[in-house]
């Protein structure tokens, strides 16, 4: 029995073990955070919304076992075309997507009633288009350098976020973060990273300044969640963060117990933005740590088979993967204790939603690819993710003056 288990997941097996964790907790969540949902949706069918979520993860379970057995190095031929493909569906969001809470994030598929937010593609392409830059860069001795060196991956990076940025700003600086956390991880120079950093900050703080003057709603938005996060005093929060910190305080060391959250009532997104708050409520302290402990958990094993690649491309698939999926649960995690403001992230493979837990799945599919080649079950080493594309490569040399395109 335990051979044909080990048949079937392949790589890092504990990695396989916390991420089942999670969605198997999930469930129990989902059943007593969804209700308002249900009432608005669909008469009130919690079952049926439970049904659905199992659905999406065991779909993600089964993507995740399709993806891992898939060699890695691959991924670089279609990393270029990836980024373009997740730009377009931007793009296309931005002027078709369901407006929802005066932010157009969603795209739904023509002739269906599936609905998806076009960040997560657009993040999942764009970190294996890094990881290819990064790798093309460490090879060729230029990751130390900026101008000749990862300004054309500052520059993928920016793009994206523009797109991102106007409906889910939180998301684009998310991104940004994770893009410069992969380009430190690989080599380049402190100064470098910190005056673009800088520089960063003073552009976002100009446009949004800009923004607000000119009327723009979402910026009104940004600046009233500030405002309430900074001015935390009665009468002046945000309706949802003063039912997440009820649900908090209410929690204790053991909670009131699974089923028994009040707040799940009165949180408009009980099920998703603030599935961290009836945790605490639900199972007190105790849940709360567990949770943590196991994204830490995952995140460590992560970080170790970033460490362990048996190449740089992926080393750095790895570790931005790794660090765009935990920073997107620190951050639903923080805001659901009012540590920070109000950014809408969901909890990965356990807040309610199908494009957020088949990305991630995606996500840890590829990782867990890296991961059987740094065990020896899948012996990838020999595959060039320079090699695959030389001619490529070599073309694009040519056309820019003996400097690779990363595009």
């Amino acid at each position: 029995m335990m051979n044909s288990w080990s048949a079937l997941f392949k790589g890092d097996r504990v990695l396989w073990i916390l991420i089942g964790l999670l969605m198997v907790s999930s469930l129990p969540l989902i059943y007593s955070s969804i209700g308002q949902l249900a009432l608005r949706n669909n008469d009130g069918n919690i079952e049926r919304f439970l049904l659905a979520h199992g659905f999406k993860l065991m779909l993600g379970g089964i993507i995740m076992l399709f993806v891992h057995r898939i060699p890695y190095l691959w991924l670089g031929r279609i990393s270029a075309w990836g980024v373009y493909i997740g730009c377009a569906i931007l793009a296309v969001t931005l002027v078709y997507g369901q407006t929802i809470n005066s932010a157009s994030r969603s795209l739904v598929i023509p002739f269906t009633n599936i609905s998806f937010q076009g960040s997560d593609p657009a993040r999942f392409f764009l970190i294996l288009w890094l990881a290819r830059g990064l790798a093309l860069l460490q090879k060729d001795e230029k990751i130390r350098r900026f101008r000749d060196g990862w300004a054309r991956l500052l520059g993928g990076i920016m793009v994206t976020a523009v797109l991102i940025a106007p409906e889910n700003l939180s998301t684009a600086l998310m991104l940004i973060g994770v893009g410069m956390g992969m380009i430190w991880v690989a080599g380049a120079r402190i100064v470098d990273l910190s005056k673009v950093v800088v520089g960063g900050v003073l552009v976002v703080l100009f446009l949004v300044s800009v923004a607000y003057w000119a009327g723009w709603p979402r910026a009104r938005v940004w600046k009233n969640r500030v405002e309430s996060f900074w001015n935390q005093s009665p009468g002046q929060e945000d309706f949802q963060v003063t039912q997440a910190k009820i649900a908090v305080s209410d929690g204790g060391l053991w909670g009131k117990g699974p089923g028994k959250s009040i707040q799940r009532n009165f949180l408009p997104h009980a099920y998703s933005d603030f599935i961290y708050a009836i945790v605490i409520e639900e199972y007190g302290m105790a849940g709360a740590i567990w949770v943590l402990v196991l994204y830490l958990g995952l995140f460590y094993r992560v970080r170790k088979i970033a460490m362990r690649a048996r190449s740089p491309y992926g080393a750095y698939i790895a570790s931005g993967m790794g660090m765009a999926l935990m920073a997107q649960a620190v951050v639903n995690m923080l805001v659901s204790v009012s540590a920070m403001p109000v950014t809408g992230q969901t909890l990965p493979f356990i807040s309610h939603g199908g494009s957020s837990i088949l990305i991630n799945a995606l996500a840890m599919g590829v990782v867990l690819s890296v991961s059987r080649d740094m065990t020896g079950e899948g012996d990838w080493s020999e595959l060039d993710i320079e090699s695959e594309s030389s001619n490529s490569i070599a073309s694009e040399t040519n056309s820019s003056n003996g400097e690779a395109a990363y595009a």
